[in-house]
């Protein structure tokens, strides 16, 4: 999907780190990681610029958080596997027109939700 993250907000949990941990190799130094324990604070304070925000963290915050972020619009394929929460090491995408700090519960998008078997 050539995605590269400008900013990764990592969750301070281990399984967390060690996710991403195995991303970098394939990122390489380019995005800013910042690791939170309070993470999801983190969103409420997204910069304007911020274009590509990836985000690490564990069930069943993540699955629930993505419902709350992906519009009505959205494929119901999609959200019914956000509905059944994610697997380890998914990786849901979400579009917008809009800055990540300006969006509102149901305004993104839902793009993809991709499990590792997915890249088998």
């Amino acid at each position: 999907m050539k995605l590269l993250p400008d900013r990764v907000a990592c969750s301070g949990a281990v399984r967390a780190r060690q996710t991403l941990e195995r991303m970098l190799k394939v990122f390489g130094d380019h995005p800013k990681v910042e690791y939170r324990q309070a993470l999801y604070d983190e969103l409420a304070n997204a910069k304007d610029k911020t274009r590509v925000l990836m985000v690490l963290g564990h069930e069943p915050t993540v699955s629930v958080s993505c419902q709350w972020l992906a519009s009505s619009d959205s494929d119901m394929v999609k959200l019914d596997l956000l509905n059944l929460g994610m697997s380890t090491a998914s990786v849901v995408v979400f579009g917008s027109d809009q800055p990540f700090s300006r969006w509102q519960v149901h305004d993104a998008e839902l793009l993809a939700v991709l499990s590792p078997k997915d890249f088998d």
